[in-house]
């Protein structure tokens, strides 16, 4: 087409220069539209994405679109401003076939029942292997990090570690959000997976004392919980969550164990509520919880683990030292009277042929294990 141009006759003495620039943009703004309508029709019909161009044509015509219940496609169509349905419903790929003719559902009935979610490339790992979900995990990004989590197809998504060893529901014990840890593990990520030092999840709770975290990798899952991720309804694993509990790490240190060394009796009275064994040996020298307490000489904590949990009074390490042997040794006397109260056994020989009272200094200790349990129990059990 030839180009606009301007002769002496188009502007006058005396006319406006404006007059002239205002005709030239009007004729230019025409042929811009009119090259824009013929460059669509041109398109393909089959096309699944619109150009640059015609995106942002449709995009700021589509705010004006409205359908109303009951309307048809062809009444959709609008002759001014308003772009028509028809013209771009092949571009566009429908996730069904007829949405209009779909019954609405009532809130309490809305649920993933299309099935959308992320692809595979969302989970791509950067150079420190984390990926999007941890770092919005990471970053604290609480409504991002439920976004993935819920449209995750599968849970072995959620097991993705990085260069720690550390997965998303690590990440979520670490930076306390327990709201995210649950929703992860109704998802479907592992509880039994372990960083580079051999931790779990609830390791890393229980070292760091996060009581609504524990609560939230412990607790059975309900039905009514799994409605709403789309991992969760296509593998229903039967995943036991108490199984966490008997898991040591590299330390040979159970939850329990940390719970111990923590000091905190309202954990340790949790933990062994839902399963985990109190009379658990650690993985290095045997110990268990009730000979820590006693070396760390909490008079408290040993009364509430003998007392309120059961546990074996007359528990050896591997070298075949019992608490008494321990309380006696280290020179904790009212410790080991109370553990003389709960009828310890005072013969029990260490790996060294030594019973416990040859291993005090305390006179009135060493005559009183010395003669066994001939005379009645001590009050300090009491």
């Amino acid at each position: 087409m030839d180009g606009f141009t301007l002769d002496s006759n188009t502007v006058k003495d005396g006319a406006e220069p404006a007059v002239a620039v205002n005709v030239a943009s009007q004729f230019q703004l025409q042929h811009k539209m009119g090259q824009l309508d013929q460059d669509r029709c041109e398109s393909t019909c089959d096309s699944a994405y619109l150009s640059e161009c015609t995106y942002s044509s449709v995009s700021e015509r589509l705010q004006d679109l409205r359908i109303s219940d009951g309307q048809s496609e062809s009444q959709v169509s609008s002759s001014s401003g308003r772009i028509q349905l028809s013209d771009f419903k092949d571009s566009v790929e429908s996730r069904t076939a007829n949405d209009n003719a779909r019954p609405q559902k009532r809130p309490a009935e809305e649920s993933l029942s299309e099935e959308v979610y992320l692809t595979t490339d969302a989970y791509d790992q950067d150079e420190e292997g984390d990926t999007p979900l941890s770092q919005s995990i990471i970053h604290e990004k609480v409504d991002i990090a439920l976004k993935f989590i819920r449209y995750t197809s599968m849970p072995e998504f959620f097991n993705i570690r990085n260069c720690l060893g550390q997965t998303p529901l690590m990440l979520a014990v670490l930076t306390n959000q327990p709201k995210v840890c649950r929703a992860l593990v109704v998802a479907g990520a592992s509880v039994d997976i372990q960083d580079q030092g051999g931790n779990s999840a609830l390791h890393l709770a229980c070292r760091l004392g996060f009581t609504a975290c524990i609560q939230h990798l412990t607790s059975p899952i309900q039905p009514i919980e799994m409605k709403n991720t789309v991992s969760a309804r296509n593998y229903r694993q039967a995943q036991s969550l108490t199984s966490q509990l008997g898991l040591k790490n590299y330390e040979g240190l159970t939850c329990v164990h940390l719970a111990t060394l923590r000091r905190d009796m309202n954990l340790l009275k949790y933990l062994v509520a839902i399963g985990a064994n109190v009379n658990e040996p650690d993985g290095k020298s045997g110990r268990t919880s009730l000979h820590y307490a006693v070396e760390m000489n909490e008079f408290h904590l040993v009364q509430c683990i003998l007392c309120d949990l059961g546990a074996d009074v007359d528990a050896v390490t591997f070298d075949l030292c019992t608490p008494l042997h321990l309380a006696a040794g280290r020179g904790h006397v009212d410790i080991a009277f109370l553990l003389h109260g709960a009828r310890a056994d005072t013969q029990v020989q260490n790996f060294e042929g030594q019973c416990a009272y040859e291993l005090t200094h305390n006179l009135e200790l060493k005559e009183l294990l010395s003669q066994g349990h001939q005379y009645e129990t001590t009050n300090y059990f009491y």
